[in-house]
């Protein structure tokens, strides 16, 4: 299947309607009729493929698609969820507006607290609720502490004999959290797989604001996945520009942001539009911190909740294509969470293993210490 839809993609390739003055080479040396080899049509869609995520070969999805088709939580020594199974893992509830509010934890919560709590409602019947209410706290800080007890647990020194057994509950724990942000976050990533061919046809059609009209989609779930592909692509040429100039593609960066215009004047995206993530565009194309800041008053706590949840989400997915963009959308979080809640960022919070001491000397001081031994025994 993955063979068929990468051939898929260069057929489509080569029938490219826009103009050949206009194509997004990855060489500056545009006027060429072959680079690398290649046709000029086949070196642009094989760039505009990598730049969006667009469906073959140079899809950052590929691993979910290798991944294992079976997947399930049944094996844990076997299957990590964070190799990206194609397939929800567990049941998901439905939550009302209510559920949530009751469900959901306080923000200034610590990780640890914030563990207990999770652990609390697994003791119970309502985990995979209060999950779901609690998706935008299940952060890469919380499973790296997850990871960090875990560690700590192996390495103690005291109740040796039951470590063992403790250590493979936290692992599972740690496992079954991951399993349900992973079957709630799994519609979107279906969608992000489309997206990602939608915007390979808005690229190599002949107009781009009428073809995104057509091609961002008609669901809410459609026009996010749509919206985080285009500015993932933009994020990640930016940045790779950053790192070596001579790789920036001009005409790619132009096409992606028209696409990003067009994402903000539509009405098709607009009225279908996450407030969230209609806020981090917003926050993301001003240079102006007055005109930041009063997006940010506007948002409130849900609208935050769902920005922190598209964040860990879009984290989650086995692909580099979108990690530019998630730092910038932690970067925003981090000033929001400082200047709305007053909680200032902080890094990640290892335990302290509880390593046996060992004197270590080196062997000029251990020389030393013989030689006055034997001055003494003389």
């Amino acid at each position: 299947m993955k063979a068929k839809r990468g051939a898929a993609s260069q057929k489509r390739a080569a029938k490219s309607k826009r103009p050949s003055g206009s194509g997004f080479a990855s060489n500056p040396r545009r006027g060429s009729e072959k680079e690398g080899g290649r046709p000029k049509d086949a070196a642009k869609a094989t760039v505009v493929e990598s730049a969006s995520g667009a469906t073959g070969d140079a899809s950052p999805h590929r691993a979910l698609v290798d991944g294992p088709a079976s997947a399930t939580m049944e094996d844990p020594a076997k299957v990590d969820p964070l190799d990206g199974p194609d397939k929800a893992l567990v049941p998901i509830p439905s939550l009302t507006k209510d559920d949530i509010a009751s469900l959901r934890f306080d923000r200034k919560l610590s990780l640890d607290e914030m563990i207990e709590r999770f652990e609390d409602a697994r003791r119970g019947d309502t985990f995979a609720a209060t999950v779901i209410a609690n998706r935008h706290f299940v952060s890469e800080k919380l499973l790296y502490r997850f990871t960090s007890a875990i560690l700590q647990v192996e390495s103690r020194t005291d109740r040796a004999e039951t470590k063992e057994e403790e250590a493979a509950n936290m692992r599972q724990f740690r496992q079954d959290l991951i399993a349900h942000c992973w079957s709630n976050d799994y519609p979107l990533k279906v969608e992000l797989q489309r997206a990602e061919g939608r915007l390979l046809r808005v690229l190599q059609g002949d107009s781009i604001k009428n073809d995104v009209r057509r091609n961002c989609g008609t669901t809410t779930l459609q026009v996010d996945a749509f919206w985080i592909v285009v500015f993932a692509a933009i994020a990640a040429w930016e940045e790779r520009g950053k790192e070596n100039p001579e790789l920036v593609n001009v005409d790619m960066q132009k096409a992606l942001t028209t696409c990003a215009q067009a994402c903000r004047t539509l009405d098709e995206v607009n009225k279908r539009l996450s407030p969230s993530l209609a806020a981090v565009q917003k926050i993301l194309e001003s240079a102006d911190p007055n005109v930041q800041q009063e997006v940010v008053a506007e948002l409130d706590d849900d609208d935050v909740a769902d920005m922190s949840s598209f964040a860990e989400q879009v984290r989650l997915f086995p692909s580099g294509a979108y990690g530019a963009l998630v730092v910038r959308m932690s970067s925003i979080l981090d000033y929001i969470m400082a200047d709305k809640y007053g909680i200032a960022a902080v890094g990640l919070q290892p335990f302290r293993f509880e390593v046996p001491t060992k004197e270590i000397e080196s062997k000029l001081v251990t020389f030393a210490k013989n030689s006055q031994k034997i001055r003494r025994a003389r």
